[in-house]
């Protein structure tokens, strides 16, 4: 009885947010919260994501800010529907697959970014779940966020990182002026920041993950298909459209995955994924 009333509540929860995410709930935004909500149901985890929402409800009713997501945890459309992260995975082309292992006794993992004020007032909240088998939240202590002075200034954060197309902002990062932020603040961030000018968020993402350990030999390419503005075409248009962004450069293993099932027809995303690390010996 009690997993079919956390089954019932997950499903209502999920679609209640979803109407208050999207304007328009598309064929395929009711396809990807069908297999989510499939899946967790199925694995007997409905009333972890249940007890994950009343916790980030009474974190943001209490008044205390949230970064917007960290981690795997933005590649689940019900946590962007419960509010548990604030980005949007079908918009970036995340994989559930990423946060969601169907491993026996594997433990899922959220990072709430959090004020550094609230840091024991949040961790009280945590464990009252400790119990729950199989979960684990964990605290990511946010300076960034500490420094924000009223509630009020909260929405126009969030409208801010929502549309990140302030033009002032760009010209900061095109010119490589980003001395103290994190992931782009080292000399080399900076140098390929002006070299390349991202002008989307997208772009900003393909540079910061070619900044990354083994990708940064993949930087000269990048720099060089922008700025010549190529058409990358391998001739299988999923492949195309997925590489578009990326000049044909695979920078992200959610790419790699996709390409898996594409290409190779390799139907577990999670099973592929542990090939990606070198620990992984057997499948």
């Amino acid at each position: 009885m009690e997993t079919k009333y956390f089954n019932q509540t997950l499903r209502k929860l999920v679609y209640a947010g979803a109407a208050r995410r999207y304007i328009d709930l598309t064929p395929s935004i009711v396809s990807r919260i069908e297999t989510e909500v499939y899946t967790l149901c199925g694995q007997g985890r409905a009333k972890t994501f249940v007890l994950w929402a009343n916790l980030v409800y009474e974190i943001w009713d209490s008044g205390m800010i949230m970064g917007l997501g960290f981690g795997a945890a933005p590649g689940s459309l019900v946590n962007y529907c419960l509010n548990i992260t604030h980005v949007d995975p079908l918009q970036y082309n995340l994989l559930f697959e990423r946060f969601f292992d169907l491993t026996p006794g594997k433990t899922l993992e959220v990072i709430l970014d959090v004020e550094n004020d609230y840091v024991e007032t949040v961790t009280r909240l945590i464990a009252d779940m400790r119990q729950e088998e199989g979960s684990s939240i964990k605290l990511c202590e946010s300076s960034s966020l500490a420094c924000i002075p009223h509630r009020a200034l909260i929405n126009d954060l969030y409208c801010i990182t929502a549309q990140p197309t302030d033009p002032k902002t760009w010209e900061m990062i095109q010119a490589g002026d980003t001395e103290g932020c994190y992931r782009l603040g080292s000399p080399i961030a900076r140098e390929q920041l002006a070299a390349i000018k991202p002008t989307d968020i997208f772009e900003l993402t393909a540079l910061e993950a070619m900044l990354r350990p083994g990708n940064m030999e993949l930087l000269p390419q990048y720099r060089e298909a922008k700025q010549q503005n190529r058409v990358w075409k391998c001739g299988i248009g999923e492949v195309d459209k997925l590489l578009a962004r990326t000049y044909g450069l695979i920078l992200y293993q959610e790419q790699l995955m996709t390409i898996a099932a594409l290409v190779g027809n390799y139907p577990e995303f999670s099973e592929f994924f542990k090939v990606l690390y070198p620990n992984i010996v057997n499948i």
